[in-house]
């Protein structure tokens, strides 16, 4: 896990990255804003996330939020995200997250993302690795769809599968 987070800093700053226009960009789960009443894409994004998490350590079910703000860019030829998110899960114990990952979009609305992570989970801290996979409904600069998140920390992990609502700019 500590050799994951400088790899992912050395590849982004290594990357050729462009500056073109927006419409070489395809949406994706955090890129809320192409439509066909919309033919541009954001840059921006912010979205909220809440659903339900199953904490497989405890094999309990909690509600859960996650605020996530992302950056849409082209490197390699290729749309990507960098998002950085905070996550917490509503139980008797206090669980607290933080997040960045890096994404990747499969298709029109299909996005995927993987990265380091840390949670505050009663009074420990731990690093780990977050994944998800999102599905995006979108109008204009909204967004809408479900969303599925599993996150390892130690011999601690979690699911988190909802909606997701999303906003670009």
């Amino acid at each position: 896990m500590a050799i994951v987070m400088p790899i992912v800093l050395l590849l982004l700053v290594s990357a050729p990255v462009q500056a073109v226009s927006s419409d070489k960009l395809k949406p994706g789960y955090h890129a809320p804003a192409h439509s066909s009443l919309t033919p541009q894409i954001l840059r921006n994004s912010l979205s909220l996330t809440k659903g339900g998490v199953y904490l497989t350590d405890d094999k309990k079910i909690a509600v859960g939020m996650v605020l996530d703000y992302g950056y849409n860019f082209i490197a390699w030829n290729q749309e990507l995200e960098v998002s950085m998110c905070f996550e917490k899960v509503f139980t008797t114990e206090q669980h607290i997250g933080i997040g960045l990952a890096l994404g990747f979009p499969f298709g029109r609305f299909l996005d995927f993302s993987i990265g380091p992570a840390m949670v505050k989970h009663d009074k420990q801290r731990e690093l780990g690795i977050h994944a998800g996979v999102g599905y995006s409904y979108d109008f204009r600069q909204y967004s809408l769809g479900p969303v599925l998140e599993y996150a390892t920390f130690g011999k601690d992990s979690h699911i988190l599968l909802g909606i997701s609502m999303g906003l670009g700019f």
